[in-house]
């Protein structure tokens, strides 16, 4: 057993990109044994918590009826101090704030989102604000899954002084095994022998822009898209496959069980998100399997992924999106060689063994900035 607990902290356990990415770092953690793991939910429901149980480590329920639950959060205080280090994975006030009445524990934050809209409703500009200032207070040390994140959190929660980092997330690419036969499941979506299916997968919101990947059905009758998930924007993308007068060329697949089985029967794969996403776990999984891959230049976290023309594509507009699409589906070459090289280059960025260090160096800075600022304390009050 080790002598260092860590406490990752979520909201819940729903399907979500941050709630993968801590199952993913769980378990490399307890693979390793270099510490103790727990994992505390303000609601500790969904599946990713029955999957975190099933790695053997502790899960925390706060059993919150809502993240400003802060008197349900402060009864879980007792258990919190068991832990030298919490991790937060979300923004949650509560939180942070029961967090800091253990003044023994180190604190780290890592930014999963990208540039949140200006725009946005009044009560999330006051939330985000009041959780700058508890960042900034109370925690030892940031990171961010891409560069665009971390430079994000330091400017937009005023973390200039404290120790940030890069950690990109670790994705298990053995993971992306497909269960059934790729002819199989382009048959299933409609795809015939000289079809070129362009695709993507995520949850349909408007961050991800599919709308610019529905477009697309605009362009040659060869082409036909598909979505791989489902969200509250399915049925205004379907209208607009209407409009568009091909319906019959996008298919929505909806929640699939396996996402490798739809991935390996694309040619060719866009993730159009706006600078509000961060990683893109979707475009790295994609081209981990070796299908070249399209993002857009205003989305910077994105763009990290990808070397333009070497390994993906990166488009400026709609309009050169559908050009970069032609080429690719005019040039099997191209695509071999293009998927071939981003395959090559996430797997090997985005190791679980790179993540993990990553994340051990976080941890050891936070704890030696906790144990200074400790020792300022105690200065301080030395008569």
């Amino acid at each position: 057993m080790s002598d260092r607990r860590v406490l990752h902290f979520l909201w819940t356990g729903q399907i979500g990109g941050a709630e993968r990415a801590v199952y993913q770092i769980v378990r490399e953690e307890i693979r390793r044994a270099e510490w103790d793991v727990g994992v505390a939910f303000g609601q500790a429901d969904g599946p990713w918590v029955d999957a975190v149980r099933g790695l053997g480590c502790e899960v925390l329920d706060l059993r919150m009826r809502s993240s400003v639950d802060l008197p349900r959060a402060l009864r879980s205080v007792g258990r919190l101090r068991n832990y030298d280090i919490h991790h937060f994975h979300v923004l949650e006030l509560s939180h942070i704030l029961a967090s800091a009445r253990c003044p023994d524990t180190a604190r780290v934050f890592t930014q999963r989102h990208g540039a949140h809209e200006l725009a946005e409703p009044a009560r999330k500009r006051i939330r985000r604000a009041l959780g700058g200032s508890l960042l900034r207070r109370y925690v030892h040390a940031v990171s961010g899954n891409t560069e665009h994140a971390m430079r994000y959190a330091v400017t937009r929660y005023g973390l200039h002084g404290v120790p940030a980092q890069v950690t990109y997330n670790g994705v298990d690419f053995s993971l992306l095994a497909p269960h059934r036969n790729r002819q199989e499941v382009r048959a299933e979506i409609g795809a015939g022998p000289g079809t070129i299916v362009i695709g993507s997968s995520g949850s349909f919101n408007s961050c991800k822009r599919f709308d610019r990947l529905v477009g697309l059905l605009a362009g040659p009758s060869t082409q036909e898209v598909v979505l791989v998930g489902d969200g509250r924007l399915r049925g205004a993308l379907q209208a607009q496959a209407e409009t568009l007068g091909a319906s019959r060329r996008l298919c929505v697949t909806g929640l699939v069980d396996n996402v490798a089985d739809y991935l390996q029967a694309m040619d060719i794969f866009v993730l159009p998100s706006s600078a509000d996403e961060s990683f893109g776990n979707s475009v790295v999984e994609a081209m981990g399997m070796g299908i070249p891959s399209i993002v857009f230049s205003d989305s910077p976290g994105l763009c990290e992924h990808i070397e333009h023309g070497e390994t993906g594509f990166i488009a400026q507009d709609q309009e050169e999106l559908a050009s970069l699409v032609a080429e690719l589906a005019a040039d099997p070459g191209l695509r071999s060689r293009l998927g071939l090289a981003g395959a090559k280059h996430v797997r090997s960025k985005y190791s679980l063994e790179h993540m993990h260090e990553s994340y051990r160096k976080l941890y050891e800075t936070a704890l030696a900035r906790r144990a200074a600022t400790q020792d300022e304390v105690d200065d301080d009050s030395t008569p």
